[in-house]
């Protein structure tokens, strides 16, 4: 049971760094400024361009972010239930 609570905290801590690591990767294609690619011609197409690209990268980043902090309570949930001596079984019940 200390194992499946240790697997779903690693897990919580990965989806966290990619949800932060996308977030910030969202936030500098929204905000930066050199205008060394062009996607097309006009100025403010470029800029609607690249805000819809940011917020679908902060957006990937907050999903990855709920991700993590579902694996996070579902460890604290194992961990809880292995400190009170319930065993986790996922047999299918007898009728």
């Amino acid at each position: 049971m200390q194992q499946s609570s240790e697997i779903f905290t690693l897990i919580a801590v990965l989806f966290a760094l990619i949800g932060a690591g996308l977030a910030i990767y969202g936030l500098n294609i929204m905000y930066d400024n050199s205008y060394s690619q062009k996607v097309v011609g006009g100025d403010a197409y470029n800029y609607i361009i690249y805000a819809t690209r940011g917020t679908g990268f902060i957006c990937a980043g907050i999903v990855s972010a709920v991700l993590s902090v579902t694996a996070a309570i579902a460890s604290l949930k194992l961990g809880y239930l292995a400190s009170k001596g319930v065993k986790q079984t996922f047999d299918t019940p007898e009728q």
